[in-house]
């Protein structure tokens, strides 16, 4: 007896065991599409350019003592950047020259400028790669520094 029901288990095992098989193995009346559909996207959309505006800069000719630079113009740039002024150490250029302060910060922060010498009326404000410019029409020393920094100060002699 024991051996009939050990074999009817077996039995019962086997007979499920093949129709799970064959259930996934035959079809269930749908059919899959197998042609490929193309899926809409959305055409990109043409952002605009945005160039930063540049005011044209003076730049003066520089006293070259290499013949290779002789004739050629180097403007007087004052790098703004992380609240200082680059470069360090301050800058010398000659009486009627123009100086001109650039806004490189990489965060792309806006400074405002002081001039301790008041040469302004009112302290320029530099967005990022905007620009002022000044020529320096006296001799003299000249002190810069970026709000709120005002213990990095620069300095510029015009000779």
């Amino acid at each position: 007896m024991k051996s009939k029901s050990i074999f009817s288990i077996i039995l019962v095992i086997a007979l499920l065991t093949i129709s799970i098989f064959a259930a996934g193995c035959a079809e269930n009346g749908s059919t899959v599409d197998e042609t490929p559909t193309a899926t809409p996207t959305q055409a990109p959309t043409e952002q605009p350019t945005v160039e930063p505006t540049e005011e044209p800069t003076a730049t003066a000719t520089a006293t070259a003592t290499d013949t290779d630079t002789e004739g050629i113009e180097v403007p007087n740039i004052a790098r703004i950047s992380a609240y200082q002024i680059l470069p360090a150490g301050g800058m010398e250029i000659n009486v009627g020259e123009t100086l001109t302060f650039r806004n490189f910060d990489t965060l792309k922060r806006r400074f405002v400028l002081i001039s301790e010498d008041n040469l302004w009326e009112e302290n320029p404000s530099l967005n990022y790669m905007r620009t002022v410019n000044y020529t320096f029409t006296e001799t003299g020393t000249y002190t810069f520094y970026v709000q709120p920094a005002d213990a990095k100060k620069w300095t510029l002699t015009v000779v």
